[in-house]
């Protein structure tokens, strides 16, 4: 029987599931990150690659120790806005990630901002509004003359901790054999293949080759190690508050 697996459908978790998709043992399938929490829940699959959010909100099991992190400049959770930072009063939420949604709200906690959640035309942005976008979108937009605030950066700044948007979580009602394996030998051979990686990035976004290996080089990390663990422990602390 194959192991079902869904994931995140972003550029930026395809070194943790590249190899994955020629294993024969497995059953991969895509979605966005709004869209995983209910296909996992309603038990269609095995593993999922979950948004850091719902999965601190419920309770899931850690499948490997790897996910989506960055230590500052992600590149692809952007604050977009016109005016300076601290002329904002309003920012719309992206509504395709409740984890950068809860990240922003927890940076600006203090500034009494009004949030709401929907995109807003970038061109229709008042000097008193900010627009949070995740993903590839964010990461084609951000030269597109707007000023832009990184989420990761801030985040990184104000715990000292690297921000994790996404981890492999497995479902307890299954029984899913090495599951840790399958994912960091799957995270092995990916991260072998960066080349191709990249070239099917470029494909799929029309994003620039130095961008993207920038992107997946710098930005980005997936081993969760000592820091990832703490930074895990302060999510939930945070988000088990909202």
């Amino acid at each position: 029987m194959k192991t079902k697996i869904v994931t995140i459908s972003f550029i930026n978790s395809a070194p943790l599931w590249w190899a994955l998709k020629d294993e024969k043992s497995v059953d991969l399938a895509f979605a966005k990150p709004s869209q995983i929490l209910p296909l996992f829940k309603m038990g269609n699959y095995d593993i999922a690659l979950l948004p850091t959010y719902e999965f601190v909100k419920n309770r899931f099991v850690e499948a490997a120790p790897y996910g989506v992190l960055s230590n500052g400049n992600v590149k692809s959770v952007l604050l977009f806005h016109k005016g300076k930072m601290n002329q904002i009063e309003k920012i719309y939420l992206d509504p395709n990630s409740r984890t950068s949604q809860a990240m922003t709200k927890y940076l600006f906690q203090e500034k009494f901002i009004r949030f709401e959640k929907k995109r807003k035309n970038l061109n229709d942005l008042g000097f008193d509004e900010g627009q949070l976008l995740i993903g590839d979108k964010a990461l084609k937009l951000r030269k597109c003359g707007l000023k832009t605030t990184d989420i990761a950066s801030l985040w990184k700044k104000k715990t000292k901790l690297p921000a994790l948007f996404a981890l492999w979580a497995k479902n307890d009602k299954k029984r899913v054999s090495d599951s840790e394996t399958l994912l960091s030998e799957g995270y092995r051979k990916s991260i072998k293949k960066l080349d191709q990686i990249i070239k099917w990035a470029e494909q799929e976004t029309k994003i620039d080759e130095k961008t993207l290996r920038d992107y997946f080089t710098k930005s980005l990390f997936y081993f969760l190690g000592e820091e990832g663990k703490e930074a895990l422990k302060f999510y939930r602390k945070v988000f088990d508050e909202r």
